[in-house]
């Protein structure tokens, strides 16, 4: 689905989020990605949820967001209530949600300037 219909000047504004791929700056991700308004990492090697955990969101949690989404795949899957509230205890609000309601949400929040990053797990 295209998510927008005007191009934004942000380097990490998701244009289009599908079961084709991830598009940010014309490139199409077809695996999973953490990203924030500076960072982008592509081949995350994370591809279930189960495999969350602290060190694996470690690039993204080394400068503390606002607010952490979480987006699971196709639907919604809740980490481990650990690592949820180890993220809490950091001061991070979380938000799990389908990687795709999570493309939406994360474009909001940049648009909205807000800290905001997104670990958004990608399902072939």
């Amino acid at each position: 689905m295209q998510l927008t219909w005007q191009q934004n000047s942000h380097p990490h504004h998701i244009t289009t989020a599908d079961k084709n791929g991830i598009i940010i700056a014309e490139v199409r991700h077809q695996s999973s990605l953490l990203l924030n308004d500076s960072l982008l990492i592509n081949d995350w090697p994370v591809t279930h949820c189960s495999q969350l955990n602290l060190d694996t969101l470690q690039p993204i949690l080394a400068d503390p967001p606002e607010v952490l989404l979480l987006g699971t795949g196709w639907q919604q899957v809740f980490p481990d209530v650990g690592l949820l509230q180890a993220i809490f205890a950091r001061g991070i609000g979380v938000e799990v949600m389908d990687t795709l309601s999570a493309c939406r949400t994360f474009n909001v929040l940049l648009e909205e300037q807000r800290n905001a990053a997104a670990a958004l797990i990608w399902e072939s």
